[in-house]
């Protein structure tokens, strides 16, 4: 029999995964990290006042139980969590995909500047304005 102690120690779990998933984009990119910590504070103040309540994180915490256990038992068992798992392993790798997507325009937008003001600088030195 499933009990209120073996909900805890899936939270547990799934919160030490979640730890481990976010300490993986920091080390990958520590640039992301400070994205992504964005997101998750702006996912979290659910009335955006710029201030984590308790209830807040309460509720974000009972949200990603509700998340994890995905037939309603109150309970969440391993194969749960791993499909949670998996789930939170495909949205990282979709917004690491989209972070690239918006580093490859900003690139780009630098390039595209630089290239301008190379453009006027040599055509200041002809006498061109």
């Amino acid at each position: 029999m499933l009990t209120s102690r073996h909900a805890a120690y899936a939270l547990v779990a799934a919160t030490i995964l979640l730890g481990l998933l976010l300490l993986s984009v920091g080390v990958a990119n520590a640039q992301v990290i400070g994205l992504l910590a964005d997101s998750i504070f702006d996912r979290l103040d659910s009335n955006h006042d710029g201030i984590l309540s308790r209830e807040e994180v309460k509720a974000a915490r009972a949200s990603m139980f509700d998340r994890i256990d995905l037939d309603r038992s109150g309970t969440a068992t391993f194969a749960e969590i791993e499909e949670a798992k998996a789930k939170a392993q495909e949205r990282r790798a979709k917004r690491l995909a989209r972070f690239a997507e918006l580093r490859r325009d900003d690139d780009a937008e630098r390039a595209f500047r630089r290239h301008g003001q190379e453009s006027r600088r040599e055509g200041h030195a002809r006498g061109v304005r």
